[in-house]
């Protein structure tokens, strides 16, 4: 799943000139456009969009701009019929690119952005064919362009993303990017991002630094496993979560990893709203999760918000789920047997975390409850909470299912605390008393050792276990794990 990607209003009464003609004009419409379809005010961007066509109806660049208005309305939304509806429209948008025969960079660089953007909206909806298909194209064009247009900065914004999303072709899908001629490098695809940021930050084309320096941050924390770098650049002054609605989704999506869950819940309470910005219900979702993770009763209201909307099914289950645990912690156990069955009954099974959702459901053991408490607590960054709750713990009077996620807690609440070297123990231990039977936690034990032993330079034994993770093949979470244990290894190879 990928890519989670301006500049101000200020910019209204500035005209950008670009080198090419008439018909590929990077006017300040355009750029302010860009800008806040990115931040998701959405209003503003297709009061903008109408503007550029009304002042210069033969402007081809419009479709870049069409084109990353529907992109964040997409990727956000669980809809497949305003897919649909969508995907049709953009076949015209292709059409009109093909048919311009402007001598201009901004036409290469325009169609390979937006089949890159239909790549990763085919990709989410599981479409894989369509996504490979789309992925080639934009390939080639970048490849074109860059060729006719060296001197182009933005080629780097595409053939960057490029080398991260070729990189992260899922295992069975690889013969197809096999035939396309291009294996993709993540790291290729980090440091041409870095680079173009320090270039973009200011002037022309500021309005695509927020993206780049959002979808630089989930590269620095999937690929480098740099955490400390990737909240740095979500929490960069330019991105400023009061005006910026995909700043808030990405704060809300990393805060917790990163120790910081209440700064999440903040930056959620107090996003920008209004008729212009996107009225996203996944916010609810996310909020509600946030104050479940801090046992905050004001997750009922969200996650409750979140189950009656009827615009996106996706995260219904886990949103039950979770739901189901904040009861059981208060002690409730008519509420939470109630959200677990519901779990069973509502939303859909597409993504991994409602497909795990139902795995938990379907235990045939009750929840130890602080053990359960200890993951909550931990899954919002409340490491010495979670520590205190495992102290209180016997794992030998745990059931063996509970024993593995005893020892991979404790590792996960160590290692997170800054305590990696005493992490190696408990991880280890989850790692042994497990198996490839669709638990993911063993895996993910694996991964994790493989990123502290890379750390310590310890190479034999970090490749040991980031091969040991590939050899998980049945959890939900088995795609995402494997492209990061592939790039671990490629960082040691």
């Amino acid at each position: 799943m990928i890519l989670k990607l301006i500049i101000s209003i200020g910019l209204a009464g500035m005209t950008f000139v670009s080198t090419c003609k008439a018909d590929f004009v990077f006017s300040a419409n355009i750029s302010r456009g860009i800008d806040a379809a990115v931040r998701l005010e959405m209003g503003l961007a297709e009061q903008l969009l109408a503007a550029e066509k009304a002042a210069a109806p033969k402007n081809t660049l419009v479709v870049l701009l069409e084109n990353y208005i529907d992109f964040y309305r997409l990727i956000l939304y669980d809809n497949d019929a305003l897919f649909e509806k969508r995907e049709a429209l953009a076949s015209d948008r292709f059409e009109r690119l093909e048919n311009d025969r402007s001598p201009s960079a901004w036409k290469g660089f325009a169609y390979a952005e937006m089949q890159l953007q239909w790549t990763l909206l085919h990709a989410a909806q599981k479409n894989y064919v369509s996504a490979i298909r789309a992925l080639n194209k934009a390939k080639n064009a970048s490849a074109d362009n860059q060729k006719q247009h060296p001197g182009f900065i933005l080629n780097r914004k595409t053939s960057g993303l490029l080398d991260a999303v070729f990189g992260s072709v899922p295992e069975n899908y690889r013969w197809m990017t096999d035939l396309a001629g291009f294996k993709g490098d993540q790291e290729t695809g980090l440091k041409q991002y870095q680079s173009l940021l320090g270039q973009i930050a200011k002037g022309e084309y500021q309005c695509f630094s927020t993206e780049v320096r959002l979808i630089l941050s989930y590269m620095y924390m999937h690929i480098r496993e740099d955490k400390e770098t990737a909240w740095k650049l979500v929490n960069h002054p330019s991105n400023n979560p009061e005006t910026n609605l995909l700043t808030c989704f990405f704060i809300g999506n990393t805060a917790r990893q990163l120790g910081e869950n209440d700064r999440g819940i903040e930056a959620l309470i107090n996003r920008p709203a209004g008729k212009s910005y996107l009225n996203l219900p996944y916010f609810n979702y996310q909020l509600g999760s946030l104050l479940v993770y801090k046992g905050d009763d004001r997750c009922v209201i969200y996650l409750t918000r979140y189950l009656q909307q009827k615009e996106m099914n996706e995260f219904k289950k886990d949103a039950a789920m979770r739901l189901s645990w904040y009861y059981l912690l208060e002690g409730d156990q008519e509420k939470f047997s109630y959200y677990q069955r519901l779990v069973k009954t509502i939303g859909s099974d597409k993504n991994e975390k409602d497909k795990q959702a139902i795995k938990e459901v379907s235990r045939t053991s009750p929840y130890q409850v602080q053990l359960l408490e200890a993951r909550v607590r931990y899954d919002g960054g409340y490491f010495s909470r979670a520590h205190q709750l495992l102290t209180t713990i016997d794992p030998e009077k745990l059931t063996l299912a509970d024993r593995i996620e005893y020892y991979y807690r404790l590792g996960r609440v160590l290692h997170d605390w800054g305590k990696a070297d005493q992490a190696l123990r408990p991880y280890t231990d989850c790692v042994k008393l497990g198996s490839n039977d669709g638990n993911y936690l063993p895996a993910n034990a694996c991964l994790q050792l493989g990123a502290i032993y890379e750390e310590r330079k310890d190479v034999v034994r970090a490749r040991f276990y980031f091969q040991k993770c590939l050899t998980y093949d049945k959890h939900p979470y088995t795609s995402g794990m494997h492209i990061r244990a592939r790039a671990g290894l490629k960082r040691l190879s």
